[in-house]
């Protein structure tokens, strides 16, 4: 399979490995809303847009995994060419969280020293035009023909 890395930028209290950029300049072909959260002692990282779920042992490793179906999800319906295929929408819930998320963490970035323990937290992952090209020309989905019996 072809190496593809994705940029997640994120904002809040899990971002211990997840690689940002430190300033983009470029617009957006696709960007994914992400709500990363524990839940039982793992972490999740939920695709708002696409309502596809990470998990890991941290939310970082949460919101790769997320960001790897994110990549095969999009190239999926690239190389069935059905749009239909890409957007099936989080539970309102989830968005709600996602708000109250982005609020928190923009009292906690402008205000430190009243800063409280976000309990999710908002966080996105882009493909970039050049990244959406790349996935374009995936090719590694096979079609199995099963044996027809006469």
């Amino acid at each position: 399979m072809q190496e593809l890395s994705l940029s997640i930028h994120t904002k809040g209290a899990i971002n211990e490995t997840a690689k940002t950029n430190a300033m983009d300049t470029h617009a957006y072909s696709i960007q994914v809303r992400a709500l990363v959260y524990e839940e039982g002692g793992r972490f999740y990282a939920r695709s708002l847009e696409m309502d596809l779920i990470g998990s890991g042992s941290s939310g970082p490793k949460a919101l790769r995994e997320l960001q790897e179906l994110v990549e095969e999800h999009v190239s999926f319906a690239l190389f069935k060419n059905d749009e239909s295929l890409i957007l099936f929408k989080a539970e309102k819930q989830y968005f709600d969280r996602w708000e109250k998320a982005v609020t928190a963490q923009l009292r906690n970035e402008l205000f430190p020293d009243t800063a409280v323990q976000l309990k999710y937290t908002a966080q996105y992952i882009t493909i970039t035009k050049q990244e959406l090209a790349k996935l374009k020309k995936r090719s590694h989905f096979n079609v199995v023909m099963e044996p027809q019996c006469a």
